[in-house]
């Protein structure tokens, strides 16, 4: 039993390295930083609604979509807001936040087209505060 794992790795190598097939990892998308778990999983539950409602479709699957959908980009709205509120609150005292949101902001594929709109909550959220 010792012997097998270690005979097995050499096997798979072996075979791998034959085939040419490349070894690499997956890398998962991060996650916007202020989505909740609450978001999450109703997201998931959203996906679920979709792949059924697309599979039968049956209005009620639908329309359970929509709903889930409009609540969605509710509570993402909401969860985005508070968290730029709690960036801009605690401006003064750190500023690193701040930076890691906007490399993040500048990073993004969709930035020129919603940067001016980020910006406009950003600085909304600052003079509230």
């Amino acid at each position: 039993m010792g012997l097998l794992f270690p005979r097995w790795t050499n096997f798979k190598d072996l075979l791998m390295a034959a085939a040419g097939i490349p070894k690499f990892t997956i890398k998962h998308k991060k996650l916007k930083s202020w989505i909740s778990d609450a978001v999450l999983s109703l997201v998931r539950r959203k996906r679920k609604f979709y792949r059924m409602a697309k599979r039968s479709g049956n209005s009620k699957y639908q329309s359970k979509y929509k709903s889930l959908c409009n609540i969605v980009r509710r509570l993402t709205q909401k969860d985005r807001n508070n968290y730029l509120e709690h960036i801009s609150s605690n401006l003064h005292i750190d500023q690193k936040p701040f930076w890691q949101w906007l490399k993040n902001l500048r990073s993004d594929h969709n930035y020129h087209s919603r940067s001016t709109l980020l910006w406009q909550s950003f600085e909304i959220s600052c003079r509230q505060g």
